[in-house]
């Protein structure tokens, strides 16, 4: 990927040197530790394979996240596991969904929670 030579609007100065000051030093081993172990916890998970999640689910996904490309197959399975799954692709947005489309991501969790769990 090529620098973009500015911040994306959803990601002011101080967020930046925000997330700088968090990785500095420490780098990305608490991030990376999750794709490091991935088949060990596969293999500790492996007879949950057939099991299905019940209770009701939202799952939000930017149209331009690699993670739709990357695990399509398993997003395509995800429904027969969790048979009350929500998803929803947000338009123009990418990994960080929470922070590109804010507004929207809110909206979707705020109308998923009153449906499932009204007060």
């Amino acid at each position: 990927m090529l620098d973009p030579g500015t911040l994306p609007a959803w990601c002011d100065e101080a967020a930046f040197v925000h997330y700088l000051k968090t990785f500095e030093g420490r780098g990305f081993y608490g991030a990376l530790n999750w794709y490091r172990n991935f088949e060990r916890n596969w293999q500790r998970t492996e007879a949950l394979a057939d099991r299905q999640i019940k209770q009701p689910a939202l799952f939000l996904l930017g149209d331009m996240d690699p993670v739709g490309t990357l695990e399509a197959y398993t997003l395509k399975q995800m429904p027969k596991r969790v048979p009350s799954l929500e998803q929803h692709m947000l338009k123009d947005c990418g990994h960080w969904i929470q922070n590109e489309q804010a507004e929207q991501v809110n909206q979707l969790l705020l109308a998923f929670l009153s449906r499932h769990y009204p007060v």
